[in-house]
Order: structure tokens, then C-alpha cells, then sequence
């Protein structure tokens, strides 16, 4: 039993044949049904020479049970192998070919790094502008203070704020004509 665990593991290992297991897999069966005829005979120990030999039995019927599972594991494995090289083996492709696909490939990876990069560096861009926008909130609420505090009237203060308004206006209105501008050119390039 034990040399027959061990002649799996080598099996299993591709190290030995199946062949030369199973031999000794109806060797063990014969061993067993003459056991089992002993065991029958025996007057004395019968149960104890019983529970031996079926144990004997299981320990056949697992090693058999592994071995065909392994058989038909590894020959699922070589036919896929097979058909796996017959595919490699039909599909030759050029080398101009392949290393054109190589190129491609590398072109890919050197623009996903540049993407990358502009996406961080966006980032951090955006972050500075956050801080950079409550950097000047709080400006302008410490010069309207300051104003106040050297005397400066509130109608002049409302008027400078007004007139932030009418700048802030003319800014987008000035990005909205360009853009207008720029889409009318395209269309007419076009």
C-alpha cells in the first residue's frame, strides 16, 4: 500500500509511468480477494483480519480512483497542449508584422504614461486653484474690512463690487464671442 502511494506521487510527478502503477494497483487486487479468503478460513482473529483487509480494500479503490483521475487529467491537459500548438503552429505570423504589432504596443504603453502624467499633473493644477480660490475669498473679505476701517464709504465699496461684477461679465462674454468665433472658422475650414 505504502509503495504504491509512493509510485503515485512519482505518477503524478511524470517521474513513472502509469502503466507500470496499475500493475501494481491488480497485483494489490489479487493480493486482496486471496486475503479475503484467508480471512474467511480464519477461526480465530476473523473480525480484526476482516477490518484489515477491507481496509486494504479502500486503500485500492482510492489509489485506483486517483490514478484515473490523473490519467484523465493529463490527457485533457496533452490534447489541449495539441491543440494549442497546432493553433501556434498554423498562424504564423510575418516578422514585419510582428514587430510592427511590437511597436504599436510600446506606442501604447509611452501614451498611457504621457495620459498619466497630464491626469496627475491636472490634478495638482486643480488642487492649487482650490486653495489659491479660499486664499482670495479671504483676501477680499479682509480688504473690505481694511476699507471700512480707513473710512472708506459703503456706496464706494458697493460700487467697486459692482464694477468686479460688470469685469467678471465682460471676461465671459469676451470667452463666449472667441469660442462663437472659433466654432465659425471650423465650421467654414471645414
Amino acid at each position: 500500500k505504502y509503495d504504491l502511494q509512493q509510485q503515485l506521487k512519482e505518477v503524478e510527478a511524470q517521474r513513472m509511468s502509469p502503466h507500470d502503477m496499475q500493475l501494481g494497483l491488480d497485483a494489490l487486487r489479487l493480493q486482496v480477494s486471496l486475503l479475503e479468503g484467508l480471512a474467511e478460513r480464519e477461526v480465530n482473529r476473523r473480525d480484526e483480519w476482516r477490518a484489515r483487509v477491507k481496509d486494504l480494500g479502500e486503500a485500492h479503490t482510492w489509489l485506483e480512483e486517483r490514478l484515473r483521475r490523473w490519467r484523465a487529467h493529463y490527457d485533457r491537459t496533452a490534447v489541449e497542449e495539441a491543440e494549442r500548438q497546432e493553433l501556434f503552429g498554423r498562424s504564423q505570423l510575418p516578422a514585419s508584422v510582428v514587430s510592427a504589432l511590437d511597436e504599436e504596443g510600446e506606442s501604447l504603453r509611452r501614451s498611457s504614461n504621457v495620459v498619466s502624467s497630464l491626469i496627475d499633473s491636472a490634478a495638482a493644477s486643480l488642487g492649487e486653484l482650490a486653495t489659491q480660490r479660499d486664499l482670495l475669498k479671504g483676501t477680499q473679505k479682509r480688504v473690505r474690512d481694511m476699507l471700512t476701517t480707513l473710512g472708506v464709504s459703503a456706496a464706494t465699496i458697493k460700487t467697486i463690487e459692482r464694477r468686479n461684477v460688470v469685469d467678471r461679465a465682460i471676461v465671459f462674454g469676451g470667452m463666449g464671442v472667441t469660442t462663437f468665433c472659433l466654432y465659425l472658422l471650423w465650421r467654414w475650414v471645414r
